[in-house]
């Protein structure tokens, strides 16, 4: 339980990591800009049980990018080499090298690991 932490990892001012009994992996060479929230710990479930939360892991994979003011919610694993656009509030998993923006969050582009080109998601 706790945070871990890759190398060469960049977090702006404003960004904050919320564990209490949960779990937040960072993988190396990760960019979580300013206003950013990652949560392993599940507040709503506090008011429907009783005051006892839901403690999860939550993944951001190596490579990623995470714009300004993005949310992640407890549970979430984002993959390799993605691109968060800014103010999304991502509430599921992320296959590697995907862009998602939007206020409705969708992936919009993946990577094509052959040619190395950004291709868009139909």
């Amino acid at each position: 339980m706790g945070v871990r932490i890759g190398k060469n990892v960049f977090i702006s001012s404003g960004a904050w990591i919320d564990v209490q009994d949960g779990e937040v992996t960072i993988e190396d060479s990760v960019r979580i800009t300013k206003g950013c929230k990652i949560l392993s710990h599940d507040h709503t479930a506090w008011m429907l049980r009783d005051g006892e939360g839901v403690s999860q892991k939550t993944f951001i994979g190596q490579g990623s990018f995470l714009g300004m003011n993005v949310i992640v919610l407890p549970g979430v694993t984002i993959g390799q080499g993605c691109v968060i656009g800014a103010g999304c509030v991502i509430s599921f998993d992320i296959p590697d090298n995907s862009v998602v923006v939007g206020t409705k969050p969708k992936i919009i582009k993946r990577k094509n690991l052959d040619t190395q080109t950004w291709e868009k998601v139909t």
